[in-house]
């Protein structure tokens, strides 16, 4: 036999492997020999015998119809960026009109719970001065007021000391300290440091601790860079504010 490109290979030669080198190498060769694409079929799994062209629709179809899937899942993604990044936007305005330190914790508080589904949060501040702070804040909810020399503060320091936000599941001791209530129906967890940034140095402010009852909300492999933008916002707040 002798194709309108000419043989390459001799007759007693032809094998799978050869065939399908001599395809790959004339890739228009159905076009010159429409009358072989016609006789072609394929069987597989799901059904009856199909023309190698139908078999090569229904690949791109699927191919197409999951391209259209991981489209819509980027699109997803980026709406609920677009969400995050204008409600970080209206955090940090807000924040920058509460006049003293009770108001930036409480319009902390209420911004999260009402714009970032946070279910519980607890705020936990650490003081050089812990008892003058408690009077000064003493009626606040949601707000833990730690002394920076503290056996409590040491048990979850290690998680602060991270520098960046920590999400998963925590022994109780340390939920006891960051929640300070009962946590039975905290399912995971998002830890959030607070610093004030000095030209050598950090210095601990405090830690945000955001408790859900679902337990894929923050897995420990979440990704944490609106957490940390929160963080920031929320530590120059309190730093304007008088905390130090």
């Amino acid at each position: 036999m002798k194709s309108k490109q000419g043989l390459d290979f001799a007759i007693g030669d032809i094998d799978e492997q050869t065939v399908g080198d001599f395809l790959c190498r004339h890739p228009d060769f159905f076009d010159h020999n429409p009358e072989v694409l016609e006789a072609l079929t394929l069987r597989h799994a799901s059904g009856p015998a199909i023309s190698l062209i139908e078999r090569q629709v229904a690949t791109l179809r699927e191919r197409n119809k999951q391209l259209r899937q991981h489209l819509q899942s980027l699109l997803e993604i980026a709406r609920e960026n677009d969400r995050l990044n204008e409600n970080i936007q209206n955090l940090a305005v807000a924040l920058i009109q509460a006049a003293t330190l009770r108001d930036t914790i409480m319009t902390f508080i209420k911004q999260l719970s009402a714009h970032f589904d946070a279910e519980i949060i607890v705020v936990s501040l650490v003081s050089d001065e812990p008892q003058k702070l408690k009077e000064q804040l003493h009626d606040l909810p949601c707000l833990t007021i730690l002394s920076r020399r503290s056996s409590r503060l040491r048990l979850v320091r290690g998680i602060a000391d991270s520098g960046r936000p920590v999400c998963g599941n925590f022994s109780t001791d340390k939920m006891a300290i960051l929640f300070n209530q009962p946590t039975s129906e905290i399912q995971s967890t998002a830890v959030v440091p607070l610093y004030r940034c000095q030209t050598l140095s950090r210095r601990l402010l405090g830690m945000v601790a955001i408790g859900s009852r679902t337990a894929e909300r923050f897995d420990f492999g979440l990704g944490t860079t609106f957490l940390t933008h929160i963080g920031n916002i929320f530590s120059a707040a309190l730093v304007r504010a008088g905390l130090s």
